[in-house]
């Protein structure tokens, strides 16, 4: 029995297409870099100046979300336990670090 090539191909390419499919999320850094390409082209950036510009967002640390508002120490406790959770510390670590975090 003798294949059309169109059906080979089309046989092929159906086997082959969930290598191509990229269902998994955006990791922080790769959402970080879109939002600071973004910024560079809204800001018209080109050549040495964009590269700049994206390294130093790159670079910038994240605000934290109530920043300028006065934050009650349940509330600073939270949010240093959700970045040691971030981390991954744990045990004595994990405590070290919120208690110097909550004194910030």
């Amino acid at each position: 029995m003798r294949m059309h090539p169109f059906a080979i191909c089309f046989v092929v390419t159906v086997l082959i297409s969930p290598a191509w499919a990229n269902d998994k999320p955006n990791t922080p850094q790769q959402n970080k870099m879109v939002t600071c390409q973004k910024n560079a082209s809204d800001q018209q950036l080109e050549g040495k100046d964009r590269q700049a510009f994206v390294n130093d967002c790159l670079k910038a640390k994240p605000v934290p979300p109530a920043a300028s508002a006065p934050v009650s120490q349940g509330q600073k406790l939270g949010l240093c336990s959700k970045d040691a959770a971030a981390k991954g510390l744990k045990g004595e670590e994990r405590n070290a670090y919120l208690s110097e975090c909550a004194r910030r």
